[in-house]
């Protein structure tokens, strides 16, 4: 299947980590990382979490573009976990950690965003099969969210495919889709955060190319960087007659 398949992120509350997430302050990310967003699609297609191989692998195959539409505002949680005390002791899973009797508490805070949008798309450029993507979110075989657990979606990911040439236009579209089915209210004017993998070819003035180190490695709780394309994009949520 050609082209790409764009779909809603929406949820009271959305976390997505950033590279501090393994320390005693966990903020959120205002917009979507490719391994949140990635782990979504592979939970809707049924592969545990468990196999990253798997999923660094859909990851390297999929071109991801995000358009922030609402970032949200900032809460952060008040957490006490239980902890290994040392980084001497060193376990595979959580489950382990607990049950070595070792465990300290620690004190830790979980960002979080309130109410953003976002509207996303993945392009195949290693040949997965858009359609079997796209058929999982309308059933999922493994309840998706939006970074965390306790992010569940409040609107269906609803996927449409799309040209997938031109990504901005695209994602501007599909929201105009949504206004126009009355599943949101917007503005008439809309102030959006476009960013982009590499891939995308997006060129637009302004636009700024950073780092982000969120694509998931097969290797336990490994991250690699990729390079990504972020670009302020303003566009009319109706079309003009």
């Amino acid at each position: 299947m050609p082209g790409a398949i764009a779909f809603t992120l929406y949820g009271p509350l959305s976390s997505w980590g950033t590279e501090h997430a393994a320390s005693e302050e966990r903020p959120s990310a205002e917009r979507p990382t490719k391994s949140g967003v990635i782990g979504l699609v592979a939970a809707c297609l049924g592969i545990d979490r468990s196999n990253r191989a798997e999923i660094a692998d859909l990851s390297e195959r999929l071109a991801l573009g995000v358009l922030t539409v609402r970032a949200g505002f900032a809460l952060s949680d008040y957490h006490t976990v239980e902890t290994a005390p040392t980084r001497k002791i060193q376990s595979k899973t959580r489950r382990q950690e607990v049950l070595s009797g070792t465990t300290a508490t620690t004190i830790t805070r979980r960002g979080y965003r309130q109410d953003a949008l976002h509207v996303a798309a993945v392009r195949d450029i290693g040949g997965v099969d858009l359609g079997r993507i796209a058929a999982a979110m309308q059933s999922p075989v493994f309840f998706p969210y939006l970074g965390r657990k306790s992010c569940p979606l409040a609107l269906p990911l609803d996927p449409v495919v799309t040209g997938g040439d031109d990504i901005g236009a695209d994602l501007v579209a599909y929201v105009r889709r949504l206004v126009a089915k009355e599943v949101i209210k917007l503005p008439m004017s809309v102030i959006g955060i476009l960013a982009t993998d590499a891939s995308f070819a997006v060129s637009a003035p302004g636009a700024l190319v950073i780092e982000r180190r969120d694509a998931m490695a097969a290797s336990p709780r490994g991250f690699v960087p990729r390079r990504e394309t972020v670009t302020r994009i303003e566009f009319l949520t109706k079309q003009e007659a």
